[in-house]
């Protein structure tokens, strides 16, 4: 029994163990292989047969994105006209802007509806793999399982390239794209369809464009202002009749620290090229200048001008609009390169037709690179005025360095007195002019000689140092003076022509000498004092004396003075008996 019973529960226990194997099998997908096709093989499927079929047809359930087990969508999409009346247009678009969008069952007379809601809208190359085009938002609205009304792709996709509207060219060589819509971002429930937009352009109405040119130039300005200082030892000789004395000259020419100026400058030309039927008015350019540093471009405060120039340009004609404008800034620190741009404003002539010039696109004003196609204008084409962007110009900017007085010429300029001749003496440095490349300083000696001066003479030797500019031709002066002395004359009829104190020196004060001379002080004698009688009423007339004999003493001349008071007093004694 307890064997029998043992087989029992081992029956149940395998039991129990298959149902648990095959509970955890059912949920990881084993023994189902049908479940879980391998990732886009349905996609890979449609995108093979649509090859063979130039890949256009309604989109059905084959390629509806029910990989990694998400339910596809019911329901199709299909590519028609503006209005949305046909089912798949596809091969018959001229443009991308002719492309619009339905969707709901594939005919009028049923079929599986989308579910109803908002969607997602995206435009790739055929193989998915290319961005071209995508909805900044669900966009695409169906309730009852149609679209509420087809859109043009173009007006509700932004570019994967830029972001502007509308959505990029296929890089597929047979111009062909795929359409998808998805209820959700990630678009992992989608549905697709295929179109084809032909190589054909609409013939444009024609295009203003405007070009430029641009040359920088930066001018460094540097100037230098120098000094000259003249100094002469020893400062006064005495140089005697027939005598020589040297002197030392030393001129010291200082250039200043320079004075550096810079100015910069764009200067070119801006042309407008009208390729439309009829004339334009430029009626404004506006210019400035940027520089570039630590990747990224950046306008120069106050480089920029706005001529107001309001010139007519003929049909299918170029003119130069600004020629040979200028416009200065300031040299950036660090500025890796620079580059000018230019907006040129202007409006088309209306020639009475409706259109302004376009022959069938109304309203279309000039726009740089950008044409004005027929019926419909390319996007971006304004309706009212036209704004031309040049294409920005870079620039180099070299410096052109002007240097003003970085060099000097020194001259010497001797003027001896009358009677005296001197010889320059070259110690080393010559004996002039002087050129000087920067600050230095040269020295010479003069040899002074006393060719018929005589003694008691005070005569000067001038001297003027010039520095003169290079470029400016601003002359620099210093002067220097020797005092000559020709000696102290000898006995008391001194010099030739000197006036001295005691003889007649030629120096003033002592017998007549040429050395530098003493100072003395006289002091004057005074005036007469109030109620004195001249000095001529003092001095009695002459009174006649009889001669007295004269004594028999020997002569012997006597002192002149002793005479002279006795005369003084015999001439008092007779006043003073006349009065009596």
């Amino acid at each position: 029994m307890y064997t029998r019973r043992m087989r029992k529960l081992s029956s149940v226990a395998l039991a129990m163990v298959f149902v648990f194997v095959f509970m955890v099998g059912a949920a990881w997908g084993v023994g189902s292989p049908e479940q879980c096709p391998a990732v886009g093989a349905a996609d890979a499927a449609y995108d093979g047969a649509a090859s063979a079929d130039s890949g256009m047809g309604v989109m059905t359930a084959a390629n509806s994105g029910n990989e990694h087990g998400v339910t596809p969508l019911t329901g199709a999409i299909w590519t028609t006209d503006a209005d949305c009346n046909e089912v798949n247009e596809n091969v018959h678009y001229a443009t991308k802007q002719d492309v619009y969008l339905n969707g709901g069952p594939n005919n009028e007379h049923g079929g599986q509806a989308l579910p109803d809601g908002w969607y997602w809208v995206k435009v790739t190359d055929p193989s998915g793999h290319t961005l071209l085009g995508i909805s900044e938002g669900p966009v695409v609205e169906v309730r009852d399982g149609r679209f509420v009304s087809c859109v043009q792709l173009w007006s509700i996709l932004v570019k994967g390239s830029d972001g502007s509207q509308g959505y990029d060219s296929s890089p597929n060589n047979g111009d062909e794209y795929k359409v998808w819509i998805s209820p959700t971002e990630d678009f992992d429930q989608h549905k697709t369809d295929n179109f084809k937009v032909r190589q054909e352009e609409k013939p444009p109405c024609g295009e203003v464009t405007a070009t430029k040119t641009a040359c920088g130039i930066w001018y460094r300005g540097i100037d230098y202002d120098w000094t000259v200082d003249k100094v002469v030892e020893p400062t006064a000789v005495t140089v005697k009749k027939g005598q020589k004395a040297t002197v030392t000259y030393t001129i010291t020419a200082t250039r200043g620290e320079p004075q550096q100026e810079d100015e910069a400058w764009v200067t070119g030309q801006v042309c407008v090229n009208n390729g439309l039927g009829v004339a334009i008015t430029v009626v404004q350019v506006h210019d400035w200048v940027e520089f570039y540093k630590e990747g990224a471009w950046h306008p120069i405060e106050g480089a920029s001008a706005t001529w107001e120039v309001n010139k007519e340009v003929g049909a299918k004609t170029s003119e130069t609009v600004i020629d040979e404008y200028q416009i200065p800034f300031a040299p950036q620190d660090g500025a890796e390169k620079y580059r000018n741009l230019a907006e040129v404003t202007c409006e088309v002539i209306d020639d009475g037709d409706g259109n302004d010039g376009c022959p069938c696109c109304d309203g279309c004003e000039c726009r740089v690179n950008v044409s004005c196609a027929c019926c419909e204008p390319e996007p971006g084409c304004p309706a009212e005025g036209g704004v031309i962007r040049v294409e920005p110009v870079e620039f180099e900017l070299d410096i052109d360095t002007d240097t003003t007085d970085a060099t000097a010429t020194l001259t010497d300029a001797i003027h001896a007195p009358a009677g005296f001749s001197y010889t320059v003496i070259d110690t080393g440095d010559g004996t002039g002019p002087w050129f000087f490349e920067g600050s230095g300083s040269i020295s010479f000696d003069l040899e002074i000689t006393n060719d018929n001066v005589g003694c008691g003479q005070h005569l000067d030797l001038d001297n003027l140092a010039t520095l003169t500019e290079d470029d400016s031709r601003t002359e620099r002066t210093d002067p220097a003076q020797v005092h000559i002395y020709t000696g102290t004359c000898e006995g008391g009829n001194g010099g030739d022509g000197g006036n001295g104190g005691g003889g007649n020196g030629g120096e003033p004060g002592g017998g007549g000498g040429g050395e530098p001379p003493t100072v003395e002080t006289v002091t004057p004698a005074p005036e007469p004092g109030p109620g004195l009688p001249p000095l001529a009423e003092l001095i009695p007339a002459p009174v006649e004396v009889p001669a007295a004999p004269a004594p028999a003493l020997p002569f012997t001349g006597g002192d002149p003075a002793l005479w002279l008071a006795a005369g003084l007093l015999v001439l008092g004694l007779g006043a003073t008996m006349r009065r009596q």
